[in-house]
């Protein structure tokens, strides 16, 4: 009786390591079958490879950090441009921005999204200081919220003087979410404050209890380096700046107008692709509560769900 019913214990033990197998070879037959999916994918020609090389270009180094996006309306102003143009830009960017739901007006009273152009980077840092000399700027390499003697910081003002075509800055902060209550001492001209804000210095004390706002671009507009280029692909490529913040040191592939500027391409898009609107919705629609990295796989599967 009991050699049987270890006979039966044998068995049953044998069974459950066969089925154990069973799952894992199932288990990786998926995951090959998964990976084997995503590089058949294809988003308007581009293959997934590709696609998510072109994600983490757009979004840069990916962090703990969230990704950076308006929530507040846009208030745009566009100057040193004629009357006619600059109503291209505005009226390109409106358009891009109501894709994503973002509403926009045209505001030079008090500006968020501030568009210049000139022949010069110099010379249009110096109008942008006299335009708007109490202007705040922030720093957000050092976390530090300042103002030096001339009204712009020295930071903002290399970055925006380099021999480009097309510069732009913006300026980000983290925002506790509505249920959280952590708020953060900044030091001031009138002493310290409570702000219910977290400069970037204080990354580690928000993860997903925050999210990152943006509260200021400006895009800055070289005509003199920018010739050749139609003023409807010129609207289309400050659009996606000004809506995204991608690197401006990056090289980006002929299907997306960020490649405007792009020396060793030849034929370039003079709009925003479709590829280009379906990232900046994408974009959009990415939870605000989690990290960044998690945002851009979210991005991918948005960009690749219901795809041509």
């Amino acid at each position: 009786m009991t050699r049987r019913r270890d006979v039966v214990g044998l068995e049953a033990v044998l069974a459950f390591l066969c089925a154990v197998m069973a799952i894992a070879g199932l288990s990786s037959g998926v995951a090959e079958a998964s990976s084997g999916q995503e590089q058949d994918i294809t988003v308007y020609g581009v293959s997934a490879a590709r696609l998510r090389d072109f994600i983490h270009t757009m979004t840069g180094p990916v962090t703990d950090r969230q990704l950076a996006r308006w929530n507040d309306k846009l208030r745009i102003c566009v100057f040193g441009l004629k009357p006619e143009f600059a109503a291209i830009l505005v009226r390109t960017l409106q358009s891009a921005a109501e894709s994503t739901n973002l509403k926009s007006s045209v505001d030079c009273n008090d500006p968020n999204v501030l568009i210049a152009a000139g022949n010069g980077h110099t010379e249009i840092m110096k109008s942008i200081i006299e335009k708007y000399p109490d202007m705040p700027f922030i720093n957000n390499y050092i976390g530090m919220i300042y103002q030096t003697s001339n009204g712009i910081s020295d930071h903002l003002r290399q970055k925006l003087t380099e021999a480009k075509a097309v510069r732009w800055y913006w300026s980000t902060e983290m925002t506790p979410n509505s249920d959280s209550s952590i708020g953060f001492f900044i030091q001031t001209d009138h002493g310290v404050v409570m702000q219910p804000h977290v400069d970037q210095s204080d990354i580690s004390a928000l993860r997903e209890s925050s999210h990152r706002e943006t509260h200021l671009a400006i895009v800055t507009i070289n005509t003199d380096l920018a010739q050749g280029v139609s003023w409807g692909a010129l609207g289309s490529y400050v659009a996606m700046v000004a809506l995204t913040d991608p690197p401006m040191d990056a090289s980006y592939p002929a299907y997306s107008i960020m490649s405007l500027f792009e020396v060793k391409i030849a034929s370039k898009p003079d709009r925003l692709t479709e590829f280009d609107t379906r990232f900046l919705k994408a974009f959009y629609a990415s939870e605000n509560d989690v990290s960044a990295s998690d945002q851009v796989d979210e991005i991918f599967r948005d960009m690749t769900r219901g795809r041509p």
